[in-house]
This record gives C-alpha cells, sequence and structure tokens, in this order.
C-alpha cells in the first residue's frame, strides 16, 4: 500500500519545529476518498441549498414545487396558493 507524506501549511514555520513535525500526517487511500467524499457531499449540499432558495424567489416555481409535493396515486391534487 502506498503512502503519501502532506505538508502541513505551516510548513514553512521557523527552525522551533524539528523537520518531521512540518509534516501534519500520513495519508493513505482510504483518506483521500473520504476527504473527497466530504467535499463531494458539501458541494451537494450547497447546490441543493441554492436551488431551494432560487425556488423560492420564482412564485411560479414555488406553485410547482407545492404541486408536485402533493403527488398521490400518479395524480396531482392541486393546492391553493398561499
Amino acid at each position: 500500500m502506498t503512502f503519501f507524506l502532506h505538508r502541513s501549511p505551516s510548513g514553512l514555520a521557523g527552525p522551533q519545529k524539528a523537520y518531521w513535525e512540518n509534516f501534519s500526517m500520513m495519508m493513505t487511500p482510504l483518506d483521500y476518498w473520504k476527504s473527497g467524499m466530504d467535499l463531494w457531499l458539501r458541494t451537494a449540499e450547497a447546490q441543493m441549498d441554492m436551488t431551494f432558495r432560487m425556488v423560492s424567489l420564482m412564485p411560479s416555481w414555488e406553485v410547482g414545487l407545492l404541486t408536485a409535493r402533493g403527488l398521490t396515486d400518479d395524480r396531482v391534487s392541486l393546492r391553493p396558493s398561499r
């Protein structure tokens, strides 16, 4: 298994740190996967948040969203707008 060394952001610190302290940790392929998944999930959450904000700013989209929430038995039950 291959391990990768990553330098810490404070890698250019003065002589008070030993050389090995400039490395934050050993990164395994699983660590890369976990950080990639974390980034992907945060990006997806931000995209969903922006989409819902955009929908709330456009009244016609909001009516469509409320109508879609009223789906029952493959039929759309219309709801009065607010």
